[in-house]
């Protein structure tokens, strides 16, 4: 789930406080559900290994939106689950492709492209656009330290339909390291960036990421992100066999 609210129309005189044309709060969500189907395959290129993979999937999308005075917000946030506020688009069939490449035994390059098959809808006045992102990294690794690096290779647009939130697209530049002790104990660290152009200063805020992931007959993963004035933390388990 994708969603973005401002506050547009803004005037904090006392005669615009209690107008209610001043002041609105327009939001916007996209769920999109997603169903593919991976294929991969290797191949032996001047003596490295070639890793081609494609998902081709469906993917249905819903739009939510609403525009609300601030004057009379209090009651109404349940429009946010009125259908009159839901549009379902038109499922999407679209597909992935994925390339890694062995340049030495410890240096693997990788790109990815995601919708390579475009589309766009109309959602009332504006157009909801599914554009293909790319993106590329190298990666070096050796039984204790994994080190990588990729970076999104154009600016992405978001995706919402409103231009109003045209200044949340994205270009995100990646860097991070896992340290593996004997096998059991895998440590993580990380941060990002949001590097594209002529977005707001909060949205260029690094975040850091940190994590450990124990193997103890089975998977444990504990990781924490923070920025700015924020803190998340993630926690998965798993069996492997």
């Amino acid at each position: 789930m994708i969603s973005a609210g401002t506050l547009t129309n803004v005037d904090i005189t006392n005669h615009g406080l209690v107008d209610p044309t001043k002041n609105i709060l327009s939001f916007e969500g996209v769920l999109a559900t997603e169903i593919g189907v991976p294929i991969a395959r290797n191949f032996d290129v001047m003596g490295s290994e070639l890793s081609i993979g494609i998902k081709p999937k469906v993917v249905q999308y819903e739009a939510k939106f609403f525009d609300e005075p601030v004057l009379t917000i209090g009651d109404s946030l349940s429009d946010l689950t009125d259908d009159g506020s839901t549009v379902e688009l038109d499922d999407v069939v679209t597909v992935d492709l994925g390339v890694a490449y062995d340049l030495t035994d410890s240096v693997r390059l990788g790109f990815v492209a995601k919708n390579l098959i475009t589309d766009d809808f109309q959602v009332g006045a504006f157009t909801f656009e599914v554009n293909t992102e790319y993106r590329a990294g190298i990666a070096y690794h050796s039984d204790f330290l994994t080190v990588g690096f990729d970076l999104d290779l154009k600016e992405n647009d978001p995706l919402l339909s409103n231009p109003v939130f045209s200044g949340l697209k994205t270009q995100y530049a990646s860097v991070g390291a896992e340290f593996n002790v004997f096998d059991y104990v895998q440590l993580r660290v990380g941060a990002s960036e949001n590097i594209a152009g002529g977005i707001p200063d909060g949205a260029k805020e690094t975040s850091y990421y940190a994590g450990i992931g124990f193997w103890l007959g089975f998977n444990l993963d504990v990781a924490v992100a923070s920025r700015d004035e924020s803190l998340g933390a993630y926690l998965q388990t798993g069996f492997k066999f």
